[in-house]
């Protein structure tokens, strides 16, 4: 990825010999609060829940009847990916048999999640008060990371900051609590009243990721401190460059909204005639609207008409034209989201062929983020390696790892039964059950199968190898 803005701004405010860290941190907070990576993150969230900010804040100012429908397309692209990549648990090859530490699918399918939303997602691991290694998914709303300015793959600090809640003098006020990781220690600090930063003194300060106890006669006698050897905060990238997958299709959603929500409004609007009044007298623009919105009525100076008058307006609605344009924007959605319409997959009757076909754009894009998920794993098996390195166990052979990804793709069942059943012979029975549809542990199926083979033998007093010999003696 390239290097951040706030990367930047730490290398030239470190540069000021005069700045302290606390200074540091607050123009840093500051930075990032404004920042449109930040505001890009909260707009990767919102879509995700539907809450589509350009429609959700559209001005009614502008309509006369304003529905602000929101779709969902968003929701259904990360999560279609997710699930293709994700959905059946990845198997890591190659480890060494004693690693029964933590199953790297308790925590990737939600990092994979949240990556694909906001362009990034943090894992921290820790040694939890048992003396054992765990994780924390971590917000990336909450996190600055500042990365070394000449390779810009080596993560040099991260600033973790979150809202807390505090009491003073009865009140409650909400004020924001930073924890500063190095390569060794965690620092703690508050944000004071004045909204600067100091140590925070409600904890140890400074705290090192790890420390050794030597206790002689039931009195601790000496405490060794250790870190990491590198800051404890993985990222698992959606891209290279760390972009959400909102990027390539926020304009159609927005527009694919706003046309349906404003279908909506004509509809509403139109389901009753509109009252036309001429030569009543002249109004303002807030009255005009007020009476067309609330009582369907508008009023008209007609120089070329004598007297008064009224007459009903019934306005056709284009239908079929905006029908056509939504599902036209619906296509261009996940072509560009490069996802898979299942509305468009077809009925039972497809071909698998052309299935695979249309699962090709998201096929490439899954193979590009399993590219990133795989480094975010290695980066996770280095950690697993300081920690028994720290129990005295054998290191894992990182670079020997493989991870296999089962991706979930539907498919037309009957065909590939079809298949496999034509292919009987032609390949190993093994293989045919590794790919069936309804086998998801081909070794309990073989044993079943041999099971059941034995069970009808033995029920109808069949012997197969007493058959055999009776045919050499003759």
């Amino acid at each position: 990825m390239s290097i951040t803005n706030a990367t930047l701004l730490y290398q030239k405010l470190k540069a000021d010999s005069e700045i302290t860290t606390e200074s540091i941190i607050k123009s840093l907070i500051e930075f990032y609060m404004k920042s449109e990576e930040r505001q890009k993150k909260f707009d990767g969230i919102n879509y995700y829940d539907s809450e589509n900010t350009a429609i959700k804040e559209r001005k009614e100012k502008d309509l006369i009847i304003n529905h602000k429908i929101a779709s969902g397309f968003y929701k259904k692209l990360v999560d279609q990916k997710v699930n293709y990549c994700c959905g059946n648990d990845i198997v890591v090859e190659n480890l060494p048999e004693d690693d029964d530490l933590i199953d790297i699918n308790d925590f990737t399918i939600d990092m994979a999640t949240e990556a694909s939303i906001k362009g990034v997602e943090w894992l921290y691991p820790y040694i939890n008060a048992e003396r054992e290694l765990d994780y924390k998914v971590i917000n990336s709303l909450e996190c600055i990371p500042i990365w070394d300015t000449e390779f810009e793959d080596t993560l040099q600090t991260m600033i973790r900051f979150y809202k807390v809640d505090m009491v003073e003098n009865g009140k409650t006020f909400t004020r924001n609590k930073v924890e500063l990781y190095d390569k060794e220690k965690v620092t703690y600090y508050i944000e004071d009243a004045d909204h600067n930063y100091i140590y925070d003194n409600s904890v140890n300060n400074e705290i090192y990721y790890n420390s050794n106890h030597y206790v002689t006669m039931g009195n601790v006698t000496e405490i060794k401190n250790f870190g990491w050897g590198q800051v404890p905060f993985i990222p698992l990238f959606n891209t290279k460059k760390a972009v959400y997958d909102l990027q390539n299709v926020k304009g159609d959603i927005d527009l694919y909204d706003i046309v349906k929500s404003d279908f909506a409004n004509d509809l509403e609007f139109h389901q009753t005639a509109i009252l036309v009044i001429i030569n009543r007298g002249a109004q303002d623009l807030d009255d005009f609207r007020e009476k067309l919105k609330k009582h369907k009525i508008i009023e008209i100076d007609n120089e070329e008409a004598e007297g008064g008058g009224a007459h009903y307006l019934t306005l056709e609605i284009p239908v079929e034209a905006r029908k056509t344009f939504l599902e036209i924007i619906r296509k261009d959605i996940y072509e560009h989201g490069f996802g898979v319409d299942t509305k468009q997959v077809g009925d039972g009757n497809i071909t698998n062929i052309v299935i695979k076909s249309r699962y090709a754009d998201l096929d490439l894009k899954a193979n590009k983020f399993i590219k990133q998920i795989k480094a975010f794993l290695k980066r996770w098996f280095k950690f697993v390696n300081i920690y028994r390195k720290i129990k005295g166990q054998a290191q894992i052979d990182v670079n020997n790892l493989d991870y296999v990804f089962d991706k979930k793709m539907i498919f037309n069942e009957t065909e590939m039964i079809e298949n496999f059943v034509n292919q009987g012979g032609r390949i190993s029975n093994k293989t045919l059950l590794a790919n069936h549809t309804q086998v998801n542990d081909v070794d309990k199926e073989e044993k079943q199968i041999e099971k059941e083979q034995a069970q009808y033998d033995e029920r109808f007093g069949m012997n197969t190898e007493n058959e055999n010999d009776g045919d050499e003696d003759e």
